[in-house]
């Protein structure tokens, strides 16, 4: 009796080890499987660490980590439902875990639901309120949400955590602007730019807030330093050159969009702008001088390419030319084009005054004021930070 009890023993401590080694190898194969993920999504590889993760899961369901891996890498994929996906497992799994809100966050911002991303990050910041990057993207998830109060105080915590986190001084910067703090927004964006003198958002964002300013040599300034950043990009020349025709300075237009276009000579907008500043030249007494390059540069772009500032400024040379009928026709086909040019109507009421159409000069009057009255606020560039 006692001979079977001590067999039966035996065979129960046999079964047992075979259960512990065949646990503790399931266990070096799940973890094997984690990092050849790992390894794999450092390299990019985010297919083979898909493949990596899903095999650990297959072995342990239940983990956490495996699912918020997976997730994080499905989002570095671009595969944004799978990553909502596994995310959410892994915030039923654990719902402490800051990185996996934050992930969720991420993935719902990339959804452009910025309500449920606020919520997320919130949850983060609500168990941990130390990391300015989140800090960061909870603001930025309630500015684009409309709630630019909300976001001023979370800006300024990151960067009290982070005083060198050059894109919480820009982004407060664009929130300060849309309560119309315009001064406070400057020295934000200022102490951005001192930050990372190459962040091409920030500059492009004081050039508004110099000339909101009644600051232009300021806004001008930066139009210099952009071109100088960013050579290769013809808006650089544009930007300046329409700085100047927005100053009423065409002669200063002239020479910055003929060194655009010798270096971009198929640009069809620098081109058009050029066009316009010798009609601008024209137009501020010199029409001997101007009207007739502003034509040939104007009537150049194709006509099915035209935009309706194009072919606004088209037939306002003409019209200045004598072409009365060409002009109209010009000014017909640029309320036809969108975006929509708000002064042709202007024009269009001046040619119906010349006919004595008082009550057509008035409608077409009318369209413009509710044109240029059409206020929006400006869409900045602005991007979640790496983590």
């Amino acid at each position: 009796m006692a001979r079977s009890l001590l067999t039966v023993f035996l065979c129960l401590i046999g079964v047992l080890a075979v259960i512990v080694y065949l646990g503790l190898a399931r266990e070096r194969n799940f973890q094997a499987l984690v990092t050849s993920g790992d390894q794999a999504f450092n390299r990019k590889q985010t297919s083979l660490a898909i493949e990596s993760y899903s095999g650990a899961l297959a072995l342990n369901s239940k983990s956490m980590v495996a699912y918020l891996k997976r997730g994080e890498t499905y989002l570095e994929h671009g595969d944004l439902s799978a990553a909502f996906r596994d995310l959410s497992i892994a915030i039923e799994l654990n719902p402490d875990e800051t990185r996996t809100h934050e992930r969720l966050g991420d993935v719902t911002y990339a959804l452009g639901r910025y309500r449920e991303a606020s919520t997320h990050y919130s949850r983060y910041v609500a168990l941990d309120d130390q990391t300015s990057q989140v800090l960061y993207k909870l603001a930025l998830t309630s500015e684009r949400a409309g709630r630019v109060a909300h976001s001023i105080p979370l800006l300024r915590r990151a960067i009290s955590l982070n005083s060198n986190f050059s894109e919480a001084h820009y982004l407060l910067g664009l929130c300060l602007t849309e309560q119309g703090r315009t001064g406070e927004a400057r020295d934000a964006i200022l102490t951005a730019i001192e930050l990372s003198p190459g962040f091409l958002n920030a500059r492009e964002a004081l050039v508004t807030i110099y000339f909101d300013l009644g600051n232009p040599d300021g806004a001008l300034g930066q139009l210099d330093a952009l071109l100088l950043l960013d050579q290769a990009n013809p808006e650089r020349h544009l930007a300046r050159g329409l700085a100047y025709l927005r100053l009423g300075k065409p002669e200063h237009a002239l020479n910055a969009l003929r060194r655009g276009v010798d270096t971009h000579p198929e640009n069809q907008r620098l081109i058009v702008a050029l066009g316009r500043s010798w009609l601008a030249l024209a137009e501020s007494g010199k029409p001997d001088l101007g009207l007739a390059k502003a034509l040939q540069l104007l009537r150049s772009i194709p006509n099915v390419n035209a935009s309706s500032s194009t072919l606004t400024a088209l037939g306002r040379a003409l019209s200045l030319s004598g072409d009365i009928e060409g002009a109209s026709h010009a000014f017909r086909s640029a309320t036809q084009r969108f975006p929509l040019e708000p002064t042709v109507f202007l024009y269009l009421a001046e040619q119906a005054e010349s006919r004595n159409n008082r009550e057509l000069a008035n409608h077409h009057r009318r369209t413009y004021e509710t044109l240029t009255n059409w206020s929006h606020i400006p869409q900045h560039q602005t991007t979640l930070p790496s983590s």
